[in-house]
């Protein structure tokens, strides 16, 4: 079978704003090269494949959904004759991260200790980002969190839940569009990483050179992830990846094992 190539697109550079229920923000102006860029990639794709249409997911937020604007502009111009379509899909957002207690002067992209103070507690598949978790002796493990936050936002399980499972519904979908559209995934840092690094698990699979255990599958994508090198890595850069061998069986097969194994954990 032939590769499905699926590009996933991580959002441009925006202003960090803390101050609404979700973390989100406008984008920063003037980011119509890399749109170009990006948009010039996928042009190069379609002409490659002989497609003629892209149908953007985009994650929900607002930097995600800018970021898919400009480069649709971008591919206009380029080629007015370029179809484009667009749906939101929650799936794509980055993770929740709780309702932040902001400092009264706090401005959008300002820097908030409370996310370093969370990021460096968030250590299981269980614990609940911002969580300044309970104890049954009615102490908190993470008492300095209880400054920081009024509520805590998803743990890692759910994250991992909705990716996986996000793979497995594009999988069964994406196929059954036309040959001539290209699907191209519009996320964030943290999601585009995993779908990274999934994918170079993928590759193993494909080969035959590696075998996944049950439960396994996120600590070899965190193998992948610290094995490589800083400047590959899809965090704080614009980055466009292509997906293309997680539409393997075998893997479609170990990705629902996990999703199991997942709903199970409490």
């Amino acid at each position: 079978m032939e590769k499905f190539k699926l590009p996933v697109i991580r959002h441009f550079d925006e202003v960090d704003n803390l101050s609404s229920d979700i973390r989100d923000g406008e984008l920063l102006p003037d980011q119509e090269e890399k749109a170009r860029a990006i948009a010039e990639q996928i042009m190069k794709e379609l002409e490659n494949d002989s497609q003629e249409a892209v149908f953007f997911v985009t994650s929900t937020r607002v930097r995600a959904m800018q970021t898919a604007d400009l480069i649709i502009n971008e591919l206009q111009k380029i080629n007015p004759d370029v179809r484009t379509f667009k749906v939101e899909e929650k799936d794509l957002c980055a993770i929740k991260e709780g309702r932040f207690i902001l400092p009264k002067d706090y401005q959008p992209g300002d820097y908030f200790i409370g996310l370093e103070v969370a990021a460096n507690a968030f250590s299981n598949y269980l614990y609940r980002h911002g969580d300044p978790l309970l104890l049954k002796d009615g102490t908190y493990k993470y008492p300095e969190l209880l400054k920081y936050f009024e509520s805590s936002g998803e743990n890692y399980k759910e994250v991992l839940l909705r990716i996986y499972k996000l793979i497995i519904q594009t999988h069964k979908k994406a196929h059954k569009l036309s040959k001539r559209t290209k699907v191209a995934l519009l996320t964030h840092g943290q999601p585009a990483q995993m779908f990274k690094d999934l994918n170079a698990v993928a590759a193993k699979v494909s080969a035959g050179s590696i075998d996944v255990q049950l439960g396994q599958l996120a600590d070899l994508c965190w193998e992948e992830y610290k094995n490589r090198d800083e400047s590959e890595r899809v965090t704080g850069q614009t980055d466009m990846i292509s997906i293309e061998y997680l539409e393997n069986e075998d893997m479609i097969k170990i990705l629902q094992s996990e999703v199991d194994y997942l709903e199970a954990l409490d």
